[in-house]
């Protein structure tokens, strides 16, 4: 908080990440649906197209642009490694892990395995609500996931970084209430400070205190008409002092991060190597359905392609050699990656098939030659080329 006013801190913020049932029909948050995230979780500007109009004029000024279409919002959304701590229960990062790879399985009380699947409807889309010292918030609808990465470096906590695209953004300000008000109808000072979507609450702001939450829930925003903001739901009645406010429900997640030192297996073809850096990317491929006219934004996406990669770095010993030569050999080797600290705190990463590929031996002036294998995953009967479990 500012001595003269308050400001968004990202520190405080409450982070939700919720499957939608339609696509770009925004998911109310529950306090489960929540997540911790690192810094480096950014939602994009969200862009709304302008030209400039060319046609003959009698100054050399711009006198008019016109509106486009809302450009994709992509975001980047870090997060530590964090099982529940209980086998058999998903992560907090649950919904992004499965919009990513498509399915998620859960066996009771053992495990929660995340593959991929070529089936269009599995992989859903989510709402994304990132609310900041109740002072702003942003919500994505309609958010795909293209990419996961898995990483880790030495002994630094290994991350879960998940990229992808929005169908829409929604701003969520905050402003003094105008008056008491009955209903489902509140007239604020500022209407521009929200729009249809906002989830919102009363606060009195001398206290701080919630004069009206919806019991937690938060009131979504039907709709408005300059300062008079209608709201799904009656708040109680309320002074001119108050002020309506972005809201998200109180949070509730589960576990502790991994460290790099809980990367207690990492074989290649069956062979234990000590890795020094690892990670593993997949690209789902998706093409955004942007070109349609009278269409705002995207409406839908279609599955291109799916890319699976990989990359380990390990010093160069005599013994790890026989990686760098069996590269033009073309085989496929089974590459396993297991983070465990303790039962509900296992993450196993297995890649069955992977084609090694090319990189040069990096020789320093002192110390170590190191060796960077990177790969690519294959399929066999298909869908099978990574895996990713919870233990």
């Amino acid at each position: 908080m500012g001595i003269a006013t308050l400001h968004a801190l990202p520190r405080e913020r409450q982070f939700f990440a919720k499957e939608e049932t339609s696509f770009g029909t925004a998911a109310q948050p529950a306090a489960t649906d929540a997540l911790k995230v690192l810094p480096g979780t950014q939602f994009g500007a969200a862009t709304i197209t302008r030209t400039d109009r060319m046609d003959n004029r009698a100054t050399r000024d711009l006198l008019e642009r016109i509106t486009g279409n809302i450009d994709p919002v992509e975001f980047t959304i870090e997060t530590y490694i964090m099982p529940s701590g209980a086998a058999g229960t998903a992560p907090d990062c649950g919904p992004l892990l499965k919009a990513a790879f498509g399915v998620e399985t859960v066996v009771g009380s053992t495990s929660v395995t995340y593959s991929t699947t070529d089936t269009q409807s599995a992989q859903k889309s989510l709402t994304l609500v990132d609310n900041m010292s109740y002072v702003v918030s942003q919500h994505l609808i309609g958010a795909i996931v293209d990419k996961v990465k898995i990483s880790g470096s030495g002994g630094e906590p290994p991350k879960f970084t998940f990229t992808g695209r929005a169908k829409n953004h929604i701003l969520t300000g905050r402003s003094t209430l105008s008056g008491a008000f009955a209903g489902s109808t509140v007239t604020v000072a500022d209407g521009s400070m929200f729009r249809a979507g906002s989830l919102v609450a009363i606060i009195d702001p001398t206290t701080l205190a919630v004069v009206d939450s919806n019991s937690g829930a938060g009131f979504p925003v039907a709709s408005i008409a300059t300062n008079a903001v209608t709201v799904t739901g009656s708040p109680a009645g309320t002074d001119a002092a108050d002020i309506m406010v972005p809201w998200t429900p109180s949070q509730t997640t589960a576990g502790s991060p991994l460290s790099g030192k809980d990367l207690t297996t990492c074989t290649i073809g069956g062979t234990a190597v000590r890795v020094m850096a690892w990670e593993v990317e997949l690209d789902n491929g998706y093409n955004l359905h942007a070109d349609e006219a009278g269409q705002q934004t995207f409406t839908d996406r279609d599955e291109g392609h799916r890319v699976i990669t990989c990359k380990l770095t390990f010093k160069a010993r005599q013994d790890w050699a026989v990686f760098m030569a069996e590269r033009s050999e073309f085989g496929a080797h089974a590459i396993v990656l297991a983070l465990n600290a303790g039962a509900g705190k296992i993450l196993t990463i297995s890649l069955p098939y992977t084609e090694y590929e090319y990189e040069q031996i990096s020789a320093p002036d002192n110390g170590v030659a190191t060796f960077a294998l990177p790969g690519r995953a294959l399929g066999s009967a298909g869908n099978d080329a990574l895996t990713a479990a919870f233990t």
